[in-house]
């Protein structure tokens, strides 16, 4: 029973019709451009223009299509597509349940080896490093490629983690006579991050509310501190005072005193059967982590504690 109505909804969802306003709709391409080699995934198939770069990066791990080994053309009509996305589609519903698709009366993959130009091993490398900085904008610079001729098929070998700044990663080429050549690719890649920034001048004696800082694309490549969340933020100090578009890195946040010179403080001693408590008066400021003295009231005896 379950089974037959799961089937009849899939079926629905993807013949698509008339969407109600709680329903998403996602158009399939009639023409899919198809790397050789390559499978192609929902995200080949899927208009993505209007999507999300997470979204886009969900319906990338969804295959639709294994890869190819030969260039040419892969046809299917509405039926076959509706047939051969239901693996597909059972995946994508778990993202989205509200997913319908509207498929046109038939889908062509075109498959084709890729030039192996500045645009192509652009993308590629991009999507590559995309994966670990899914929010990131990257551009790639002074990109040099292999001077080989007649080229026919290139493959990334791998990329490693995201460079900062200057890369170089290996490529295999297969040339004429099916010929394999490992060569190197070569560039500069500039990354930009959303970071805050402050919308006016900051002094350090303020408590930072969220009108402060606004989100704006930076270059990050070679920053060496981290990025504050708008909660690490709010109702904080800054170290220093801060111009109009100056970043708020985390490095500039005051870190909250945890104790304060003559507080309170309750020091526990314990076994496994019982446990006694004294109070102690703080000798000095400290943060969290830090060694400080503490000394008792009643014989003025010195600690130490972390």
């Amino acid at each position: 029973m379950n089974k037959v109505k799961s089937l009849a909804i899939l079926i629905g969802v993807i013949w698509g019709g008339m969407a109600t306003a709680n329903e998403h709709i996602y158009r399939v391409r009639a023409n899919v451009p198809i790397v050789l080699d390559e499978p192609a995934s929902l995200a080949d198939l899927i208009d993505t223009s209007s999507l999300s770069s997470a979204m886009t990066k969900n319906l990338a791990e969804i295959s639709v299509l294994p890869a190819q080994d030969k260039p040419g053309q892969v046809s299917w009509t509405r039926e076959e597509t509706v047939h051969n996305l239901r693996a597909a589609m059972t995946k994508f519903l778990k993202i989205d349940s509200q997913a319908r698709l509207h498929i046109p009366e038939s889908v062509q993959f075109n498959i084709a080896a890729r030039e192996m130009n500045e645009m192509n091993v652009g993308y590629e490398l991009i999507k590559k490093w995309q994966s670990e900085c899914a929010d990131c904008r990257m551009v790639i610079e002074s990109l040099s490629l292999p001077k080989v001729n007649s080229v026919q098929r290139w493959k990334i070998e791998r990329v490693g983690s995201l460079p900062k700044g200057s890369f170089s990663v290996p490529v295999q080429l297969e040339v004429a006579g099916k010929k394999t050549l490992p060569a190197w690719i070569s560039g500069r890649l500039l990354i930009e991050r959303k970071v805050p920034v402050a919308t006016k001048e900051l002094s350090s004696s303020v408590r930072l509310a969220p009108s402060d800082w606004s989100r704006e694309y930076r270059d990050v490549t070679f920053a060496k501190d981290g990025i504050p969340t708008d909660e690490d933020l709010k109702g904080k100090q800054l170290r220093q005072a801060l111009p109009v578009g100056g970043i708020i890195w985390a490095g500039g946040i005051a870190k909250e005193k945890a104790i304060h010179r003559g507080e309170l403080v309750k020091v526990k001693a314990s076994e496994d059967t019982f446990e006694v408590s004294m109070a102690f008066k703080a000798q000095q400021d400290a943060y969290l982590g830090d060694s400080i003295s503490l000394r008792n009231p009643k014989t003025n005896t010195v600690v130490s504690g972390l």
